[in-house]
């Protein structure tokens, strides 16, 4: 199978953010990727191909530290990430889930399919499969993990309906929006992500 790649610049808050996009000969795994939600193109949602480019584990543990400790330092509770390249990102897989991650502890991937999938891809320790989002607050309950009283979502690419959706099952929860400090995280390239882009023929 042919990889090919282009390297583009997106400016965020003054920020510039770069992407490798890989193209391969089977786009249903590489390019662009469908929001789990709307079925519309995404924002940034090319993503690696899973199948040749697995995220290390001590890569994915870095990028959660990090979004753990703005978590803390802006005091918020959690965070759950539902957009395809934030869920690549922060897991290591894009298979249909929402990743829950807690400002101290371990977080939790919650998969609809393929959890077999999701399982060889990522590095999280914590994958469990779920229905419908509606078990995600029982899941997380169940994990030991508490319930947040301040949530983040990622408010500048969910519908309103999925907004909608969590403000009823977390309904002592205040949710607010933390697009921006994923955005303030992925601006940063690391070593492993340069080093990427460096090895690109």
């Amino acid at each position: 199978m042919g990889l090919s790649f282009i390297i583009f610049f997106v400016f965020f808050d003054e920020q510039i953010e770069c992407y490798r996009v890989l193209f391969s000969d089977k786009m249903s795994t590489a390019g662009f990727i469908q929001s789990q939600q709307t079925g519309r193109i995404e924002r940034n949602s090319m993503v690696p191909d899973a199948a040749t480019d697995t995220t290390p584990e001590a890569e994915i543990r870095h990028r959660i530290e990090e979004l753990q400790s703005l978590l803390l330092s802006n005091e918020i509770d959690g965070a759950i990430i539902v957009q395809n390249s934030d869920l690549f990102y922060f897991s290591g897989t894009i298979q249909q889930s929402q990743l829950y991650i807690p400002a101290d502890g371990d977080p939790l991937l919650m998969v609809r399919k393929s959890l077999k999938r999701a399982r060889s891809e990522s590095a999280i320790q914590n994958i469990v499969s779920f229905s419908s989002p509606r078990q995600a607050p029982e899941l997380i309950n169940t994990m030991g993990l508490t319930a947040p009283k301040i949530l983040g979502l990622e408010l500048d690419v969910i519908p309103a309906q999925s907004y909608l959706n969590f403000q009823s099952l977390f309904d002592q929860t205040r949710i607010i929006d933390i697009s921006h400090i994923i955005r303030q995280i992925r601006a940063i390239k690391s070593d492993y992500e340069i080093q990427m882009v460096r090895e690109q023929p």
